[in-house]
């Protein structure tokens, strides 16, 4: 038992001394973006020291066949991770997907109304990834305005004539517009 004692000792004696003690340092992965659009993709690296190291890339803890290098280019929704030589496992990083904007009237949108008449209230529904709207091609006296998901132009108009408008989303992704008379 001493002379196994005395070994071990002189054994990390020696790995001191020749090179240091070797601690396995978990990987640490960062992500180029944490959400992407439709289509789009994000860029997830390994930044801690990866020298002679294999790698084996997971989303919500199944394995992602065929991914073994230093990055991994991900276009869907999950939560990822990398695991280290079959043991030492990263932090996560989720991504997640916005979805692209809609638009949808509720109601008419070419109306006739007299100078200074008030108009019916023409009403948009804004969904997906839109988060706002605006409008251009309104005639005096006309106004739009976004709240709780609903665009409404609103209004009396002060000029004659026929005006086309347009109706535009505001969001992250991929935007919509709308027109009307």
């Amino acid at each position: 038992m001493n002379r196994f004692l005395l070994r071990v000792c002189c054994l990390v004696f020696l790995m001191i001394l020749v090179g240091g003690l070797a601690v396995a340092q978990s990987p640490t992965i960062t992500a180029s973006a944490t959400s992407l659009c439709p289509g789009g993709s994000v860029v997830l690296k390994v930044t801690s020291d990866t020298t002679k190291k294999s790698f084996k890339w997971l989303d919500a803890n199944n394995l992602i066949v065929g991914s073994s290098g230093y990055s991994l280019t991900v276009t869907s929704p999950g939560s990822y991770k990398v695991v280290q030589d079959s043991k030492d496992t990263s932090n996560v990083i989720t991504i997640t997907v916005n979805p692209n904007a809609s638009i949808s009237l509720s109601g008419s949108n070419n109306q006739t109304v007299c100078l200074n008449g008030a108009i019916s209230t023409i009403e948009y529904t804004i969904g997906g990834g839109g988060i706002g709207a605006g409008v251009t091609g309104l005639p005096s006296g006309l106004s739009g305005a976004f709240s709780g998901g609903k665009f409404a132009i609103t209004g009396s108009p002060t000029q004659s004539g026929t005006f086309n408008y347009t109706v535009s989303t505001t969001g992250t992704c991929s935007q919509v517009t709308a027109t009307g008379t």
